[in-house]
């Protein structure tokens, strides 16, 4: 425990997964704490719990009880400051005698008062401010990292939330702000195509907003979404099962969990119309979210992708019509994804629009000996033109 996270090592924070926050204790904690420690002292009559919190407002639990331990000890520097005797010396007898003495002696307010002058909070202002800077500061960032995603500006948020991060580890977090956190980090990670990153954490996000003392049903709905598309858009098909069996899943288990499981079953099977069908039929709820139509998009054009490869594999011209009637979809889409398959060189060969066939070319074996020898007699031809240079240059 510590009143000063910051000033711990980077890399020993790093190591605690968990971080509690325990605030200074209310007026009703410090007088409670004022009971506890002075419950086995003789105390006088003109104690007032009262005035004692008033005047440790800002003290923690450990500040109070150091103050206790030394109003406790008042009595006896008085006794021993105020005799003359050497205490070395003392008989038994006056020992026992000087102790019932201390035992009798009761604690007064005046003995407390000064306890409190002579001890100093453990917990500035400052360090509060500064905690409170800190949060501010991670809410702040959240925040900027969430308008730099919003507007495609996907390195700047990342590196926003990458400041969130290192800011976490020196303060505490309550969960809901983690949660927000981790939320935001599993989007960015798919956005990454990390999806099994991206599921890891929309899973730590939905079992705190499940919380019952927190239970923000439409974010933990949310990420229960979110856990199902990047189970899809990984592959992992199998594991959704597990997802939705979950205890804490059946509480939201609706119309959008079917709407997902619908393009999980065009998924399996590998169709791109009947994958095209469900987000027709589930447009309203697919499309109303930016995150889960973002990747819809990208699952449509892998797939899509994958069919046209499936379909024109075995053939060296194929005509585009044939193409199109046998995937079932619109004649322009089909040759619009032809031509931008052309040009990231997914497809080796060339569109003729006049015969409206589709030329493909045999893919060409490089040998990796050839090109490591061209490469070698580029660098000695640079060699050679280097001496030749100095040769020239130097005057005999």
């Amino acid at each position: 425990a510590t009143n000063h996270p910051w000033d711990l090592d980077d890399a020993l924070r790093r190591r605690f997964e968990k971080r509690i926050y325990i605030p200074l204790p209310s007026d009703k904690g410090r007088e409670k704490m004022f009971e506890i420690n002075l419950k086995d002292i003789n105390l006088d009559k003109d104690i007032d719990f009262k005035e004692l919190v008033k005047l440790t407002e800002g003290y923690s639990g450990a500040d109070i009880a150091n103050v206790c331990r030394e109003a406790a000890l008042m009595q006896m520097r008085r006794k021993l400051s105020s005799s003359t005797g050497d205490y070395d010396l003392m008989a038994m007898d006056d020992i026992e005698k000087f102790r019932k003495e201390l035992e009798n002696a009761p604690v007064t307010m005046k003995d407390i008062k000064s306890a409190i002058k002579n001890i100093s909070k453990s917990v500035s202002k400052s360090d509060l401010k500064r905690y409170e800077d800190n949060l501010g500061l991670i809410r702040l960032q959240l925040l900027q990292s969430k308008i730099y995603f919003k507007t495609k500006g996907y390195s700047k948020s990342k590196a926003a939330l990458t400041g969130v991060k290192t800011l976490i580890t020196k303060v505490y977090v309550e969960p809901k702000l983690q949660a927000n956190i981790d939320m935001h980090a599993g989007i960015i990670a798919a956005q990454e195509k990390d999806f099994n990153l991206a599921y890891s954490y929309f899973f730590e996000a939905f079992d705190v907003f499940n919380l019952p003392q927190i239970k923000k049903k439409n974010k933990a709905k949310r990420n229960l979404l979110y856990m199902i598309l990047s189970k899809i858009m990984a592959g992992k098909l199998d594991d959704i099962n597990n997802i939705i069996l979950n205890k804490n899943s059946k509480d939201y288990l609706d119309s959008e969990v079917d709407a997902l499981r619908a393009i999980e079953e065009a998924v399996k099977q590998s169709s791109i119309k009947v994958l095209q069908e469900k987000i027709s039929m589930n447009k309203n709820f697919l499309f109303s979210d930016d995150f889960i139509r973002m990747h819809l998009d990208n699952l449509n054009n892998e797939l899509l992708e994958k069919n046209l490869i499936k379909i024109i594999k075995p053939y060296s011209v194929v005509e585009i019509d044939f193409v199109t009637k046998t995937i079932g979809l619109d004649y322009d889409a089909v040759l619009y994804t032809l031509r931008k398959m052309i040009l990231d060189k997914k497809i080796n060969g060339i569109l003729d629009q006049g015969k409206g066939s589709l030329i493909l070319y045999e893919e060409s074996t490089q040998n990796p000996y050839l090109e490591k020898t061209l490469e070698t007699f580029k660098s000695l031809e640079k060699v050679v033109e280097s001496l030749d240079k100095k040769v020239r240059a130097t005057k005999v």
